[in-house]
Protein backbone atom coordinates (compact mmCIF):
# COMPACT_ATOMS: atom_id res chain seq x y z
CA UNK A 1 0.00 0.00 0.00
CA UNK A 2 3.05 2.48 1.08
CA UNK A 3 4.56 1.83 -2.14
CA UNK A 4 1.40 2.33 -4.20
CA UNK A 5 0.49 5.92 -2.25
CA UNK A 6 4.06 7.04 -2.69
CA UNK A 7 4.21 6.51 -6.95
CA UNK A 8 0.67 7.39 -7.08
CA UNK A 9 1.70 11.35 -5.68
CA UNK A 10 -0.06 10.43 -2.52
CA UNK A 11 2.45 9.91 -0.19
CA UNK A 12 1.31 12.00 2.44
CA UNK A 13 -1.39 9.55 2.77
CA UNK A 14 1.29 6.82 4.74
CA UNK A 15 1.71 8.44 7.69
CA UNK A 16 -1.50 6.75 9.23
CA UNK A 17 0.24 3.36 7.97
CA UNK A 18 2.98 3.65 9.68
CA UNK A 19 1.84 5.20 12.55
CA UNK A 20 -0.89 1.55 12.78
CA UNK A 21 2.67 -0.49 12.20
CA UNK A 22 4.43 0.77 14.64
CA UNK A 23 1.71 0.76 17.38
CA UNK A 24 1.28 -2.78 16.82
CA UNK A 25 4.84 -3.36 16.54
CA UNK A 26 5.22 -4.66 12.73
CA UNK A 27 8.19 -2.34 12.46
CA UNK A 28 8.62 -1.15 8.67
CA UNK A 29 12.09 -2.38 6.42
CA UNK A 30 14.27 -0.38 4.83
CA UNK A 31 12.54 -0.24 1.58
CA UNK A 32 9.51 0.69 3.43
CA UNK A 33 10.76 4.15 4.29
CA UNK A 34 12.43 4.14 0.95
CA UNK A 35 8.67 4.35 -1.14
CA UNK A 36 8.41 7.15 1.69
CA UNK A 37 11.56 9.15 1.09
CA UNK A 38 11.53 8.70 -2.72
CA UNK A 39 7.74 9.98 -2.87
CA UNK A 40 8.19 13.02 -0.65
CA UNK A 41 11.37 13.48 -3.14
CA UNK A 42 9.27 13.42 -6.50
CA UNK A 43 6.66 15.88 -4.58
CA UNK A 44 9.46 18.13 -3.36
CA UNK A 45 7.90 18.11 0.27
CA UNK A 46 11.27 18.51 1.87
CA UNK A 47 9.83 18.79 5.32
CA UNK A 48 8.48 15.66 5.05
CA UNK A 49 11.42 14.16 4.31
CA UNK A 50 13.34 15.35 7.35
CA UNK A 51 9.64 13.82 9.11
CA UNK A 52 10.25 10.69 8.09
CA UNK A 53 14.52 10.49 9.04
CA UNK A 54 12.71 11.86 12.14
CA UNK A 55 10.51 8.42 12.74
CA UNK A 56 13.44 6.12 11.75
CA UNK A 57 15.56 7.90 14.50
CA UNK A 58 12.57 7.52 17.14
CA UNK A 59 11.85 4.10 16.61
CA UNK A 60 15.04 2.46 14.94
CA UNK A 61 18.84 1.80 16.57
CA UNK A 62 19.39 3.05 13.32
CA UNK A 63 18.22 5.44 10.45
CA UNK A 64 18.71 3.83 7.77
CA UNK A 65 21.10 1.33 5.95
CA UNK A 66 24.17 2.48 4.24
CA UNK A 67 22.25 1.87 0.87
CA UNK A 68 19.20 3.95 1.74
CA UNK A 69 21.64 6.89 2.26
CA UNK A 70 23.55 7.16 -0.70
CA UNK A 71 20.32 6.21 -2.74
CA UNK A 72 18.76 9.41 -1.18
CA UNK A 73 22.30 11.22 -1.92
CA UNK A 74 22.14 10.19 -5.25
CA UNK A 75 18.35 11.56 -5.59
CA UNK A 76 18.73 15.00 -3.89
CA UNK A 77 22.05 15.63 -6.67
CA UNK A 78 19.19 14.42 -9.41
CA UNK A 79 16.98 16.64 -8.56
CA UNK A 80 19.52 19.54 -7.93
CA UNK A 81 19.63 19.99 -4.03
CA UNK A 82 23.27 20.03 -2.47
CA UNK A 83 22.22 21.50 0.40
CA UNK A 84 20.39 18.48 1.17
CA UNK A 85 23.13 16.17 -0.01
CA UNK A 86 25.14 17.50 2.44
CA UNK A 87 23.30 17.79 5.23
CA UNK A 88 23.16 13.57 4.65
CA UNK A 89 26.92 13.46 4.68
CA UNK A 90 27.43 15.02 7.67
CA UNK A 91 24.65 12.56 9.17
CA UNK A 92 27.04 9.79 7.70
CA UNK A 93 30.01 11.46 9.22
CA UNK A 94 28.40 11.51 12.66
CA UNK A 95 27.28 7.86 12.71
CA UNK A 96 29.54 4.78 12.24
CA UNK A 97 28.57 3.77 8.98
CA UNK A 98 31.18 3.79 5.97
CA UNK A 99 29.43 3.95 3.17
CA UNK A 100 31.47 3.62 -0.22
CA UNK A 101 31.41 7.66 -1.22
CA UNK A 102 34.14 7.46 -3.59
CA UNK A 103 32.44 5.08 -5.38
CA UNK A 104 29.02 7.21 -4.93
CA UNK A 105 30.83 10.16 -6.48
CA UNK A 106 32.80 8.44 -9.05
CA UNK A 107 29.57 6.96 -10.27
CA UNK A 108 27.62 9.42 -10.31
CA UNK A 109 29.79 11.82 -12.36
CA UNK A 110 30.60 8.51 -14.72
CA UNK A 111 27.17 8.24 -15.46
CA UNK A 112 27.06 12.16 -16.22
CA UNK A 113 29.54 11.61 -19.12
CA UNK A 114 32.33 13.83 -17.40
CA UNK A 115 35.38 11.00 -17.36
CA UNK A 116 37.84 14.25 -16.66
CA UNK A 117 35.82 14.80 -13.13
CA UNK A 118 35.61 11.67 -12.39
CA UNK A 119 39.69 11.24 -12.72
CA UNK A 120 40.02 13.63 -10.88
CA UNK A 121 38.07 12.24 -7.31
CA UNK A 122 40.23 9.50 -8.05
CA UNK A 123 43.47 11.70 -8.33
CA UNK A 124 42.42 13.60 -5.22
CA UNK A 125 41.72 9.79 -3.50
CA UNK A 126 45.02 8.93 -4.35
CA UNK A 127 46.73 11.83 -2.38
CA UNK A 128 44.78 11.78 0.21
CA UNK A 129 46.72 8.63 0.84
CA UNK A 130 49.33 9.98 1.15
CA UNK A 131 48.73 13.65 2.92
CA UNK A 132 45.63 14.17 4.37
CA UNK A 133 45.84 17.84 4.32
CA UNK A 134 45.13 18.28 0.74
CA UNK A 135 43.18 21.48 -0.06
CA UNK A 136 39.43 21.02 -1.38
CA UNK A 137 39.05 20.60 -4.53
CA UNK A 138 35.53 20.73 -6.47
CA UNK A 139 33.57 17.71 -8.20
CA UNK A 140 31.96 19.25 -11.13
CA UNK A 141 28.22 18.36 -10.60
CA UNK A 142 25.32 19.33 -12.51
CA UNK A 143 23.60 21.89 -10.90
CA UNK A 144 25.29 21.85 -7.82
CA UNK A 145 27.20 24.29 -5.31
CA UNK A 146 31.16 23.40 -6.25
CA UNK A 147 32.11 24.82 -2.35
CA UNK A 148 29.59 22.27 -0.87
CA UNK A 149 30.50 19.28 -3.08
CA UNK A 150 34.38 20.01 -2.57
CA UNK A 151 33.85 19.97 1.36
CA UNK A 152 32.01 16.16 0.72
CA UNK A 153 34.51 14.85 -1.10
CA UNK A 154 37.31 16.11 1.39
CA UNK A 155 35.39 14.78 4.21
CA UNK A 156 35.26 11.22 2.25
CA UNK A 157 39.32 11.77 1.88
CA UNK A 158 39.62 12.36 5.63
CA UNK A 159 37.41 8.88 6.15
CA UNK A 160 39.32 7.08 3.72
CA UNK A 161 36.32 6.07 1.92
CA UNK A 162 37.55 4.31 -1.53
CA UNK A 163 35.31 2.59 -4.61
CA UNK A 164 35.25 -0.46 -5.40
CA UNK A 165 36.99 -2.42 -8.56
CA UNK A 166 33.09 -2.54 -10.56
CA UNK A 167 33.63 1.50 -10.21
CA UNK A 168 37.44 1.63 -10.69
CA UNK A 169 36.39 0.07 -14.16
CA UNK A 170 33.83 1.77 -14.93
CA UNK A 171 35.55 4.78 -14.79
CA UNK A 172 39.19 3.08 -16.36
CA UNK A 173 36.40 2.33 -19.11
CA UNK A 174 35.07 5.83 -19.45
CA UNK A 175 38.21 7.05 -19.99
CA UNK A 176 39.42 5.08 -22.84
CA UNK A 177 36.07 5.61 -24.41
CA UNK A 178 36.57 8.89 -24.68
CA UNK A 179 40.38 8.43 -26.10
CA UNK A 180 42.43 8.93 -23.21
CA UNK A 181 43.90 5.38 -22.73
CA UNK A 182 47.10 6.92 -21.26
CA UNK A 183 45.07 8.44 -18.19
CA UNK A 184 43.28 5.05 -17.96
CA UNK A 185 46.18 3.22 -18.18
CA UNK A 186 48.16 5.47 -14.80
CA UNK A 187 44.79 4.87 -12.82
CA UNK A 188 45.42 0.86 -13.59
CA UNK A 189 49.00 1.83 -12.36
CA UNK A 190 47.84 2.90 -9.29
CA UNK A 191 45.48 0.87 -8.66
CA UNK A 192 47.76 -2.34 -9.14
CA UNK A 193 49.87 -0.50 -6.15
CA UNK A 194 47.62 0.55 -3.99
CA UNK A 195 45.51 -3.18 -4.14
CA UNK A 196 47.63 -6.08 -4.87
CA UNK A 197 44.37 -8.12 -3.64
CA UNK A 198 42.96 -7.48 -7.64
CA UNK A 199 46.39 -6.70 -8.93
CA UNK A 200 45.33 -9.82 -11.63
CA UNK A 201 42.55 -8.34 -12.36
CA UNK A 202 44.60 -5.08 -13.49
CA UNK A 203 47.01 -6.65 -14.80
CA UNK A 204 44.68 -8.32 -17.76
CA UNK A 205 42.86 -5.37 -18.13
CA UNK A 206 45.89 -3.00 -18.57
CA UNK A 207 47.13 -5.38 -21.03
CA UNK A 208 44.39 -5.58 -23.04
CA UNK A 209 45.04 -1.82 -23.79
CA UNK A 210 47.13 -0.60 -26.56
CA UNK A 211 50.54 -2.05 -25.43
CA UNK A 212 52.72 1.13 -26.13
CA UNK A 213 50.56 2.85 -22.96
CA UNK A 214 50.35 -0.10 -21.00
CA UNK A 215 54.85 -0.22 -21.07
CA UNK A 216 54.88 3.31 -20.47
CA UNK A 217 53.12 3.86 -17.14
CA UNK A 218 54.97 2.49 -13.78
CA UNK A 219 53.60 2.72 -10.05
CA UNK A 220 56.95 4.06 -9.32
CA UNK A 221 56.92 6.60 -12.17
CA UNK A 222 53.57 8.18 -10.68
CA UNK A 223 53.59 8.10 -7.04
CA UNK A 224 57.41 8.81 -6.18
CA UNK A 225 56.83 9.04 -2.11
CA UNK A 226 54.83 6.08 -2.06
CA UNK A 227 57.34 3.69 -0.56
CA UNK A 228 58.38 5.98 2.08
CA UNK A 229 54.60 5.69 3.25
CA UNK A 230 53.83 1.95 2.29
CA UNK A 231 54.49 0.43 5.99
CA UNK A 232 52.14 2.73 7.48
CA UNK A 233 49.77 2.19 4.54
CA UNK A 234 49.11 -1.28 3.55
CA UNK A 235 48.00 -2.76 7.03
CA UNK A 236 45.98 0.39 8.59
CA UNK A 237 44.30 1.38 5.42
CA UNK A 238 43.62 -1.36 2.97
CA UNK A 239 42.60 -3.86 5.44
CA UNK A 240 39.02 -3.73 4.30
CA UNK A 241 39.21 -2.21 0.80
CA UNK A 242 37.59 -3.42 -1.95
CA UNK A 243 38.98 -2.12 -5.15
Amino acid sequence: MIKVLSESGCTSSVYPILDEMIKNKLWPKGTTFRYCLVGFLKEEKDTDIRKVWDIMSRHFASPGTVDLYVSMIDFYFKFKKPEEAKALFDEILSTDLKPNAYSHLIHVVCEEGDMEAAKSVFEKMVSSYINSKNRLFSLISDGGDREDTAKITYECMEKIWVPNFLTMKMLVDGLVSISKVREANEIIAHLKRMFPRNADKWIEIGEGLPKKYYDEIKPWDLMPNWFSYADITYPTLFRNKTA
